[in-house]
């Protein structure tokens, strides 16, 4: 997608009847470690530790992005949220820090349905997004 003229990726996009969902995948081997102290996230394959850019971080960047996008295309300001799907089922995650806040938006891969469905109950009394005409609007600027 484009936005300012500078291109972003979304891993995977749901748009459902109340909201907007990224969600952003992450496929790593052994054990990853969030830190909402530091804000770092790194990774300790058995091997060595090593530091990525944060999930996190790089789904709010995502979600600011993409409502620029809809606010420029003229859409009135829609729900976006964002989940982070660990897709690697022996992954071990671990928290330093604010556990709750990683587990709202972190889990893995087969949870994020339950997720999505638990936010759309609680997003219930929002009004209708226009899901096909904004579906529609990304796939004609994603071409």
């Amino acid at each position: 997608m484009l936005n300012n003229g500078q291109s972003f990726q979304i891993d995977n996009l749901i748009i459902t009847p109340h909201a907007i969902y990224i969600i952003e995948v992450k496929n790593y081997n052994g054990k990853i470690i969030f830190d909402t102290i530091l804000n770092q996230f790194t990774r300790d394959d058995g091997e060595k530790e090593t530091g990525f850019n944060h999930p996190i971080t790089q789904a709010e960047l995502q979600q600011i992005k993409f409502q620029n996008w809809l606010q420029k295309s003229g859409y009135p300001p829609i729900p976006i949220h964002y989940f982070i799907a660990i897709s690697e089922p022996a992954t071990k995650i671990e928290v330093i820090g604010d556990k709750e806040a990683i587990a709202s938006v972190v889990a893995r891969g087969e949870h994020i349905p339950k997720k999505i469905i638990d936010m759309e109950n609680t997003l219930s009394h929002n009004p209708t997004i226009q899901q096909q005409k904004i579906g529609h609007a990304i796939r004609r600027v994603c071409r």
